[in-house]
């Protein structure tokens, strides 16, 4: 919207508008490349990820209660479902309250579950994360992201405020 903006007071000013340059989603690539060539590095997020994830299985044991038809296929469902504004609020109130994103408080709500219907005492999923991480590429069209597992372990004393600071810590530590 900033470029649309300067565009308009330019054309209405009757002069040629004058974007400011951007990386190229190339310029990004390179930038990755780069980081992944260096060993030390790859030390580094290699320490990191098996620190965090040290001794977690990351297989789900879900309970197995629909049957299986005779064949298979990789075709899912979707379900679209939307949040009544009465808990829409309320999450966003709570997420307010506790100083984390509403994305927190709904990986939490979904870590939770996923431990009651398993019984298991770690829970790891899959969150997309944003990865403009340098203001060079902040302008830059393409996309920034990715896929981040987080584990999370529920000890037998937890709460709901323990286990909101503990998933924003994980978020804020990929």
């Amino acid at each position: 919207l900033d470029e649309l903006l300067i565009i308009y007071n330019d054309i209405v000013n009757g002069i040629p508008p004058d974007l400011p340059s951007t990386a190229s989603y190339f310029s990004y690539i390179a930038h990755q490349q780069k980081i992944l060539a260096s060993k030390q590095e790859i030390s580094r997020l290699e320490a990191y990820w098996r620190k965090a994830h040290d001794n977690h299985s990351a297989r789900l044991s879900l309970p197995g209660d629909l049957k299986q038809g005779s064949s298979k296929s990789i075709v899912g469902k979707s379900v679209k479902m939307l949040l009544a504004r009465e808990y829409y609020d309320a999450v966003k109130k709570l997420a307010n309250t506790e100083g984390i994103t509403m994305n927190t408080v709904f990986l939490a709500a979904y870590q939770l579950l996923l431990h009651f219907w398993t019984g298991q005492k770690v829970i790891t999923t899959g969150t997309p994360m944003s990865c403009r991480n340098n203001e060079e590429f902040a302008r830059t069209v393409g996309y920034f992201a990715n896929l981040v597992p987080i584990s999370i372990e529920f000890p037998a004393d937890f709460t709901g405020v323990k286990l909101f600071r503990e998933v924003y810590q994980k978020i804020l530590g990929a």
